[in-house]
Order: structure tokens, then C-alpha cells, then sequence
């Protein structure tokens, strides 16, 4: 064999012996995998968003959709901007869960919409813990389209009956220089998430649009000033959930919004969310339960 051929033969050996020696490197390297995004084994902002939107944005706090716009952030491209309002974990019948609440808010012309009337849709999804992992039990994308200036109202998570929870919702407004608070309450340990959930009237005034001076209300056609603010209680009735109990400071008579006092059967009847009972009209007193 002459030298040449005997060069070829030795590169040719090199190769081979890389090749098994390669080989045998990625039987003995540990398999990379890609980590689940839906179901996460830690329950936090980022992968709770992750594993209901399949993206999100750290640095923006939201995703936006379609979610191929996310990482760049091109709001000119997308038409929702979708960001958490409540991420928190809680112990239900011995079960680890978490609830994700976030916010839905419409994109025009790259803007994202916060006029005065503009609402956000609001979701609400649950997990359950299960062999380390957070997997999805149950969601609704839209339990309300409720808040002003583009924000949803603040969220927390409650206990409404023995092992059971729900999401309270509390917001309000200003229109004229008349205020008005709301609250309404979407249980999430049902099979199912209830959407439409009714307002409670938890306050108004005429702070803006008032006066206490005679003079000032006779030139400029102001009202005396008067208001009102209600407060919510939890009453143990033996019961898998608690009743409601409104109860209300100040001058009710004064109820000017068009959200009712919690005192009339017709708003239970048509708010459909189970059986309703009463405490003191006299004393614009009621309760609600689920």
C-alpha cells in the first residue's frame, strides 16, 4: 500500500473511531426535556400565565394576543393585551389548588383601551395540585366585563363557606361627581365557574356634585351632601356556603345608581345563583347565598 492510500486509510479510521466515540457521549448525556409550560411545578405569576396563554411577557407583566407577539411586544400587531390580576395558592378538602384571575383589555391602533366606560374582560382559572404538578382543573374566560378606565376591579380570594372559595371582586366609579362602590363574588369550588355574578351596592355619595353651604346650593344648584357605605358579612347557616349579609351606614335613601340594593326577590330570581334569603328590610339589611 502505498503512502497516499495509507493516509486516506488513517483518515478514514479517525473518522470512524469519532463517530463511535460521539455516539457513546450522547448515550451516556443526560436527555434534555423541555420543561411542561402547562403543567408547571411551581404555581407563581409567570407560569400561571405561561400555562394558560403559552406566553408571557415578565417585563411587561401580561401576554399579549395573538401570543406571537408577546416576546417582541408589538402592540401595533396584536388585539388583546391580557395581564394577571390575582395569582394565590390555598389548602381546599385537603386538595393544594391555585387560582389565576387576569384581565382581558382590547388593542386599537397599538393603543391598549382604558377610556372612562372602556371594561376589561375578566377570567378566572383554577389548578390542582397533582404527583408535583400544577395541572388545570377548571376555568371561565369570562365571568364579567366590569370596571372603568380600562381596569378591572381588585381581586381577592375568600373563604364563602366551609371548604369552599371564591374570588371577590371590589370596584368603583365616579360619574358627575356621584360615586358608587360595587363587590360581587364568583365561587370557584363548584365543578363549574359561574359567570354574571350580582352587584352588590357597596356605597355611594355625591361628594363631587355637593355642597353644605345654603348659598352654594341655591347659585349653583347643588344637592345637601349625603352618602352611604355597605359592608359585607359571612353568616354561618349550617350550610355548604355561607349566607351574605349586606349591611348598610348612612343615607340609603339616597340610592341614585342604577345598581340595586340587595332587598327585592326579583334581583335573586334573575341572578339564578341558587337560594336567597332575607334579614331586616326595615334596617336595609339582606342576605345571599350561592
Amino acid at each position: 500500500m502505498d503512502s497516499y492510500n495509507k493516509i486516506i486509510l488513517g483518515l478514514l479510521i479517525s473518522l470512524f473511531l469519532t463517530g463511535c466515540i460521539n455516539n457513546a457521549a450522547k448515550q451516556d448525556a443526560p436527555m434534555v426535556v423541555k420543561p411542561n409550560l402547562t403543567q408547571p411545578t411551581v404555581f407563581n405569576t409567570s407560569t400561571a400565565m405561561l400555562a394558560i396563554f403559552g406566553a408571557y411577557n415578565s417585563k411587561e407583566k401580561g401576554t399579549l394576543l395573538p401570543t406571537t407577539f408577546t416576546n417582541s411586544w408589538n402592540l401595533k400587531k396584536a388585539d388583546t393585551f391580557a395581564s394577571p390580576l390575582l395569582v394565590k395558592t390555598y389548602t381546599e378538602s385537603g386538595a393544594n389548588k391555585g387560582v389565576l384571575v387576569a384581565q382581558r383589555k382590547n388593542i386599537s391602533d397599538g393603543v391598549v383601551e382604558g377610556c372612562h366606560a372602556c371594561a376589561p374582560e375578566i377570567s378566572v382559572y383554577v389548578f390542582n395540585f397533582i404527583d408535583g404538578k400544577w395541572i388545570f382543573e377548571k376555568g371561565k374566560k369570562s365571568v364579567a366585563q366590569v370596571g372603568a378606565n380600562g381596569n378591572a376591579p381588585t381581586a381577592s380570594l375568600i373563604n364563602i363557606g366551609d371548604q369552599k372559595f371564591g374570588v371577590l371582586f371590589e370596584g368603583g366609579d365616579i360619574h358627575q361627581g356621584y360615586t358608587s362602590d360595587y363587590a360581587f363574588i364568583t365561587p370557584i369550588s363548584d365543578k363549574t365557574i359561574v359567570a354574571d355574578a350580582p352587584l352588590f351596592d357597596m356605597g355611594q355619595s355625591n361628594a363631587g356634585a355637593c355642597s353644605e353651604d345654603a348659598k352654594e346650593q341655591a347659585d349653583y344648584k347643588l344637592e345637601p351632601c349625603w352618602k352611604y357605605s355597605g359592608k359585607i358579612n359571612f353568616i354561618n347557616i349550617n350550610e355548604p356556603y355561607y349566607a351574605i349579609n349586606l349591611q348598610y351606614v348612612g343615607d340609603v335613601d339616597h340610592q341614585k345608581s342604577d345598581i340595586p340594593l340587595i332587598n327585592n326577590a326579583d334581583h335573586y330570581e334573575k341572578a339564578s345563583m341558587g337560594n336567597y334569603r332575607y334579614v331586616d328590610f326595615t334596617t336595609k339589611e339582606s342576605s345571599f347565598s350561592f
